[in-house]
């Protein structure tokens, strides 16, 4: 109410219930990566420390540390990564190779603003990945919005969604002859326009071919495609248009036309099993929890084998202030800005997240382990909650001697039930809450339990800082 106050005394700004994230898009890059490198000669290490030069402290090999976070390091764009040797690597312009350790816990940045981390692979023990994110990102901004219409959701990570699963094989050797059999198909005459046909000869897994590409030459289309052509996509099933996604994303182009032999399944009891190796490593793949059925199980769909989640800076969850003004009036900071040019006749909006504190309701809490922020959060002394049921130590040790739901909480949780167990009787505090546990109105637990999480953005504040340091470098910023 003040801050409308505010703005309305102010004039030409306003308040508004408003969500928004900065979105930055990331990539599952898999065990190696050299791609993406821009070769201008103003994205060097030279220039960067150049144009900043007290934010990295140059290094002999030729890279730069950052003065003040250490895991933050700055490498040549022309870099390749290597997960398997964990190691990167690159040559000086007078061609000596240099190399230094590709170590968890650090972000690699080009001068570009690309940056590289490692990071391991959810459900699977000692797997790990690489993860690529873009330099400049997009904020997504879902104005005016009233309770419920979903403002916090877009800057939420998708993460908790997301189910890890195996890659199965029905039949190892059969479906692998399919896929073979698919992968040198003759694609060239699918066009149904006789000016491409037979345009586009690219092997499917040729180095100029992408998976995005191949997922678009596996799907029918009315538009583009003949209706032979068709005809043959929609008779293959789609396990197997799957494993050929696979295939495509794991090729390496020093395997040559022997692909198949990196691909293998266990001998179980003397028999192929279903489960589905890369060089001996269990293969993932991952799907999206997408609501319920009526019946109560999950709707899942499947994910592109290099989708990773965006990272994304908290911009606004519910109190914004916002001014509007025409791009003509607006100084831009840099060319390399995406903002609209002045020259158009069009307005930019600014926005300002006025709130410190983010009131969430975590609907999803309520199962067990799936919000792992909000089980975080709750779990935190000091957190102002709304709408849980007050629990006794009584409760805890109800809740703790249940194993199998016990187990389905997050640590944080677990160890909160464990402390309330613990307590001595009479002891200060009294009760405790858990996320799964909502106060019961009218014998049916609330639908509207809220608590206090410190904005994303300040609880941590690194993941800002390199989102804006890959930004600054792109837009080439001193």
């Amino acid at each position: 109410t003040q801050i409308s106050f505010a703005a309305n005394l102010y004039g030409s700004a306003e308040e508004e219930h408003a969500g928004g994230a900065l979105v930055f898009p990331s990539y599952d890059l898999g065990e190696d990566f050299n791609g993406y490198a821009n070769l201008s000669d103003n994205f060097t290490v030279a220039a960067v420390v150049a144009r900043e030069p007290g934010l990295f402290v140059l290094q002999p090999e030729g890279h730069a540390l950052h003065a003040t976070d250490s895991s933050v390091v700055l490498v040549p764009e022309a870099t390749d990564f290597n997960l398997r040797t964990q190691s990167i690597k690159w040559k000086a312009d007078d061609g000596t190779a240099h190399q230094i350790k590709l170590l968890a816990g650090k972000s690699y940045i080009r001068p570009s603003g690309y940056h590289v981390h490692m990071e391991p692979v959810r459900g699977q023990r000692a797997q790990w990945r690489l993860v690529g994110t873009v330099a400049e990102g997009f904020l997504c901004h879902k104005p005016c919005t009233v309770s419920g219409g979903g403002k916090s959701e877009i800057s939420k990570a998708i993460s908790d969604a997301i189910l890890p699963g195996t890659v199965f094989v029905a039949d190892f050797e059969k479906d692998f002859n399919a896929v073979d059999a698919i992968l040198t198909h003759d694609c060239s005459a699918r066009f149904k326009d006789p000016a491409r046909v037979n345009s586009d000869h690219r092997p499917i897994l040729g180095e100029q071919r992408t998976l995005g590409s191949v997922i678009k030459l596996l799907t029918p289309s009315r538009v583009d495609y003949t209706d032979a052509y068709n005809t043959w996509l929609r008779a293959i099933p789609q396990h197997i248009k799957e494993l050929v996604f696979v295939v495509k994303r794991h090729h390496k182009a020093e395997w040559g036309t022997d692909w198949r032999s990196h691909f293998s399944v266990d001998i179980i009891n003397g028999f192929p099993g279903n489960e589905l190796k890369l060089d001996g490593r269990k293969l993932i793949v991952n799907t999206l929890r997408v609501g319920y059925e009526q019946d109560g199980s999950w709707r899942v769909f499947g994910l592109r084998h290099d989708f990773h989640p965006a990272a994304k800076v908290q911009m606004e969850d519910d109190i914004t202030a916002s001014v509007v003004a025409p791009a003509a009036a607006v100084k831009l900071s840099s060319s390399g800005s995406q903002s609209p040019s002045p020259t158009l006749e069009a307005s930019l909006k600014f926005v300002q997240n006025c709130e410190a504190l983010l009131f969430q309701r975590p609907d999803d809490a309520i199962h067990r382990g799936y919000d792992r922020q909000a089980e975080a959060d709750i779990s935190t002394p000091g957190t102002f909650i709304s709408n849980y049921e007050p629990l006794t130590a009584a409760d805890a040790l109800a809740l703790r001697d249940d194993a199998v739901g016990f187990s389905m909480f997050t640590k944080p949780m677990r160890d909160l039930i464990r402390k309330a167990c613990a307590a001595a009787p009479g002891s200060s505090p009294s009760y405790f809450v858990s996320s799964a546990h909502p106060r019961i109105v009218d014998g049916k637990p609330t639908k509207n339990p809220r608590y206090l999480q410190t904005r994303p953005d300040i609880a941590n504040p690194r993941a800002t800082a390199l989102a804006r340091l890959g930004q600054r470098l792109h837009r080439q910023l001193a």
